[in-house]
């Protein structure tokens, strides 16, 4: 992968992004930019929504 960002729909989408990754790439911390801030955080969990009023039952996401 390179430096061109990429749209990333969906974690089909994701998928594919990831399979296209170097193993160096693969091994490295899962990070999270936030442009508002110019911050980039380490994602830590990868959760599901359970009782959410915004997410469906069983959606993933990431926390940091």
């Amino acid at each position: 992968m390179s430096g061109t960002p990429y749209a990333c729909s969906t974690y089909q989408d994701l998928l594919v992004m990831l399979l296209g990754m170097t193993p160096e790439q693969l091994n490295c911390t899962p990070t999270i930019y936030d442009p508002d801030m110019d911050e980039y955080y380490p994602c830590k969990t990868l959760l599901t929504a359970t009782d959410n009023c915004v997410l469906d039952k069983d959606h993933p996401y990431l926390c940091y």
